[in-house]
């Protein structure tokens, strides 16, 4: 393709590509100028399985890895990986699939209320990135564990791979009847409503951080000390 970089965009649980991930991929890929492509795999058919949650990752991680390996095959440049929630998961095996398959891309992930059900989890999301970050509220994944009580924090854990911002009190001021009483599914959506909202920002979180933002040259951080 003419474009050296690619952005992908990722939906979650139960949604679909066109009511927020497409239109977020497009408009980065925008901002970013002539050199960016942008996208949102669908893999809806494969993300609704009820409380069924831990298929539905495995069909994540199978879909993304394939989805890597064909991204691998034009060899950009710079390739940005946004996700919500379970969508995480298949960013995580598409990135694992760049750096398999063509090691020189440079691997950007954002991470927007990432599924981390197991402490384990933490560890790997972000690993075959070159720089990761990740923005979470606590929402009602968290409260009520998803379908079990006993699990607690499913889409609020830090991740040891990215750098991790903390969105509560950003999202108090923006939605405050939402935010009173038990954390909602409006708070879990709220990550990835924020971020675009960001786009086309120059300083701050968000867009300010994005591969796209750096090609425009309005990157609010030197990007030469975060990938080397």
């Amino acid at each position: 393709p003419s474009q050296t970089n690619f952005v992908a965009v990722v939906h979650g649980h139960a949604d679909n590509k066109w009511n927020w991930a497409y239109p977020l991929a497009t408009s980065l890929a925008s901002e970013g100028g002539a050199s960016w492509q942008g996208d949102a795999p669908d893999w809806s058919a494969n993300a609704n399985y009820g409380p069924d949650l831990d298929f539905e990752i495995q069909n994540a991680k199978v879909l993304g890895y394939e989805y890597g390996k064909s991204l691998s095959s034009h060899n950009y440049e710079m390739v940005h990986l946004v996700a919500h929630s379970e969508g995480s998961w298949y960013i995580n095996s598409a990135a694992k699939a760049l750096r398999e398959f063509s090691p020189n891309t440079k691997i950007v992930m954002t991470f927007l209320d990432a599924y981390t059900p197991n402490p384990v989890d933490t560890k790997q999301l972000g690993c075959a990135s070159n720089w990761a970050e990740s923005y979470h509220v606590w929402d009602a994944t968290d409260y009520l564990g998803a379908w079990t009580i006993f699990a607690f924090g499913l889409t609020s854990k830090d991740l040891a791979k990215a750098h991790n911002f903390k969105l509560d009190d950003l999202m108090k001021e923006a939605i405050p009847g939402q935010y009173d009483g038990p954390p909602n599914w409006i708070a879990h959506n709220w990550p990835h409503v924020w971020y675009g909202d960001t786009v086309g920002t120059t300083t701050g979180y968000g867009f300010a951080l994005s591969p796209e933002a750096k090609t425009k040259g309005n990157s609010s951080q030197t990007w030469d000390d975060w990938l080397g």
